[in-house]
């Protein structure tokens, strides 16, 4: 059973002499001005949350962009703090990026092409040769961060987050033959026939395969990402281990990104919890049988955040004796707000709320409550236990932690997960309750069926997803990729 101590013991006994860095875009703690002080906050993804606890228990160096406004305030002239500010344990190392870099890089061609496209919004997807450029250049400079780290150190372990960062394991291979490398890929892969219509495919591909080992999220996407290497390279596979045969073997395999199960069943049964849960339900005026959905969101069109409340409206509309005992709650943090196509999104998103609660709601109840602010843990817990139903409608996701993190919280095991079938989680949490977030009568339908099962159907569902991700968290995620990279390791440790 694979926990902090576990993880760490494995990352004392296997990396004891090989040094560690972790890459990511966004970093796990910055820094902003705020009058005359300066505040820290940690970062609010899904992935930085995950990696901050896994650092934490091994130790090593995480290089990311430094986004805070004060964050060359308080890094020493490598661009380096100690972190956690509470408790350091490991070394953030800033990359510095121009505005106009972010514009190109970040908002350009990471989320106005790469998002899209791997998400299956084609309708979305712009593909710009400067924004491709930029991209390869802020790729350069995380690279050269890496190799300044490992300088002078024998076959480091680079772990590579995401699709931020495809051009890296190229640029540091060709300097440090020597390294391990590794990349997890966090969004989906789509089917060849979409991926072949990508400009930058080829270059792309021969990145990644620069690395000894490629995570991805599911077995379909593995597939998925293997179809398109025989395809556009003709490379030899062999599918019985799923290994590239090109200049160097290359693993790729499926890892599911996972969460601190304990961690949030211990938050979900914090003392206080009870008290908390009361008053949330007095605060939506529901009364004690009434019923509670939640949501946790970014405010991204991914998330099919207006299907979802299209069918919460069909709902309504022809199960009207629910109107007044049901509230979903909507956590709906803003994302890449400078982006105008995020704004629009946003209103839309906020129109379509308004006219739900105008058409239904009376007296102090409304059916949908929308809360667009980021969400500690801590409240989350409490929405999370408090809820008879979460709903995870997204188009397309590569995991989706939401899933996990409410299961872990449903302590009292009444909650149904209405999850979708695109979701990479949906490979896993076997007893969630599919939807297919285009369909909204059958969506509509879904809703009541989890509302009216029974409590002994509903225990049991919750039962085999807990014990799945007691097994299953993220521990295990890491150390089973750690494990991975040790086959790559010389017997010799050099």
């Amino acid at each position: 059973m694979w926990n902090r101590g576990t993880l760490s013991g494995f990352a004392k006994e296997h990396l004891r002499d090989r040094f560690l860095v972790v890459v990511s875009n966004r970093e796990p703690y910055a820094h902003y001005r705020s009058g005359g002080s300066i505040r820290v906050e940690r970062g609010g993804g899904g992935l930085t949350t995950v990696l901050d606890t896994v650092m934490q228990a091994i130790g090593g160096v995480w290089v990311a962009w430094g986004s805070g406004n004060a964050d060359w305030e308080v890094t020493d002239s490598e661009g380096k703090i100690a972190v956690p500010p509470h408790k350091p344990s490991y070394t953030l190392k800033r990359v510095r990026l121009t505005q106009e870099e972010v514009e190109h890089y970040y908002h350009g061609f990471s989320n106005r092409f790469f998002w899209p496209f791997f998400h299956n919004m084609q309708d979305r997807v712009h593909f710009l040769e400067k924004d491709w450029e930029y991209y390869k250049e802020a790729n350069f400079r995380f690279a050269e961060a890496i190799l300044s780290e490992v300088r002078g150190h024998r076959s480091p372990v680079v772990w590579i987050q995401d699709y931020h960062l495809s051009c890296v394991p190229r640029m540091v291979r060709e300097r440090r033959p020597d390294a391990i490398l590794s990349i997890f890929w966090h969004i989906p892969w789509p089917f060849y026939d979409i991926f072949r219509t990508a400009p930058c495919r080829r270059e792309l591909l021969k990145s990644l395969l620069c690395c000894n080992l490629i995570g991805l999220q599911t077995p379909s996407d593995r597939d998925h990402f293997l179809e398109a290497v025989r395809e556009e390279l003709g490379l030899p596979i062999d599918y019985s281990t799923h290994v590239v045969e090109g200049d160097h073997p290359t693993q790729v395999q499926n890892f599911s990104a996972s969460i601190d199960t304990e961690v949030w069943m211990h938050l979900a049964t914090r003392p206080e919890i009870d008290e908390e849960m009361v008053r949330l339900r007095q605060h939506l005026g529901l009364k004690s049988t009434g019923f509670l959905g939640v949501g946790v969101d970014r405010l991204e069109y991914t998330k099919g955040l207006l299907n979802r409340f299209e069918a919460i409206d069909i709902f309504l509309k022809n199960d009207p004796q629910y109107c007044g005992k049901f509230t979903f709650l909507q956590i709906a943090p803003p994302t890449r707000t400078a982006m105008p196509e995020y704004q629009a999104y946003g209103e839309q998103v906020k129109k379509k709320v308004e006219q739900i609660n105008a058409k239904y709601g009376f007296d102090r109840w409304k059916p949908i409550e929308l809360l667009p602010v980021q969400i500690g843990a801590e409240e989350l817990a409490v929405y999370y236990r408090a809820a008879d139903l979460a709903i995870i409608s997204s188009f397309a996701d590569g995991m989706n932690l939401v899933a996990k993190e409410f299961v872990a919280s449903q302590v009292d095991e009444k909650g149904v997960l209405l999850l979708s079938q695109f979701a990479g989680a949906a490979h896993e949490m076997k007893g969630a309750l599919l939807i297919d977030p285009y369909n909204t009568e059958q969506f509509a339908k879904a809703i009541k069926l989890s509302l009216e099962m029974p409590l002994s159907d509903k225990k049991a569902r919750i039962q085999e997803m807990q014990t799945h991700l007691k097994a299953n968290n993220v521990y295990k995620w890491v150390g089973d990729q750690l494990l991975e990279n040790t086959k790559f390791f010389s017997p010799r440790g050099d």
